[in-house]
């Protein structure tokens, strides 16, 4: 994570607004009751620790902003993977520290339920007529569509300064009953 001007003028705001809930908590305090000073003083402290991360966090997404494209895919059959190129591109006004690509692969495997053949079948047999038992077998195989995913997250740039560029190419292997996977991709830069 690397800072810009504006982390650290956030970081300069919540001390400053610490030492003045700090100077409130000790002059304004009647009783000498310094167990009551520290115990106020430390959760001012934490609250706003826990404040000034948070804006941090929100400030590290505004200010570094990245942008794939020329995204190509090619799957190679030879070892099962699927070969990614592209481009990243800094279009904040801020430099950025690294980017890391979230890509998930999302392929939808149908899969027929043994359980429910088994009750199929027992109820195939427990029929007595003949036409209750052609009416058990002309009734569809109960199938389940499983949704199977792969999640990979990889670093694909280094140092970028303002309108700077870098091309990637990720060679990731995927497992062979992805035939058409779906793919989303989701840009992470710090």
């Amino acid at each position: 994570m690397s800072f810009t001007i504006l982390h650290w003028l956030s970081i300069l705001f919540f001390l400053i607004l610490f030492g003045l809930i700090l100077f409130l908590i000790v002059t304004l305090s009647q009783k000498e009751a310094t167990t009551y000073k520290i115990m106020a003083a430390g959760g001012a402290f934490l609250l706003l620790a826990m404040l000034n991360v948070a804006v941090i966090y929100w400030l590290e997404g505004v200010t570094k902003q990245g942008e794939l494209s020329n995204i190509k895919e090619t799957r190679v059959y030879q070892n099962e993977s699927m070969l990614i190129t592209g481009r990243v591109t800094n279009k904040g006004k801020f430099d950025i520290g690294y980017c890391e690509l979230e890509i998930t692969f999302k392929q939808t495997v149908v899969n027929t339920d043994l359980s429910a053949l088994k009750a199929q079948l027992d109820e195939y047999l427990a029929k007595k007529g003949f036409l209750e038992r052609i009416a058990a077998i002309l009734k569809p195989a109960p199938v389940l569509n499983k949704p199977y995913s792969v999640v990979f997250t990889e670093p694909i740039s280094g140092p970028l300064e303002p309108g700077e560029y870098e091309d990637f190419i990720l060679n990731l292997r995927i497992p062979s009953a992805f035939d058409d996977p779906k793919i989303t991709y989701k840009l992470t830069c710090h």
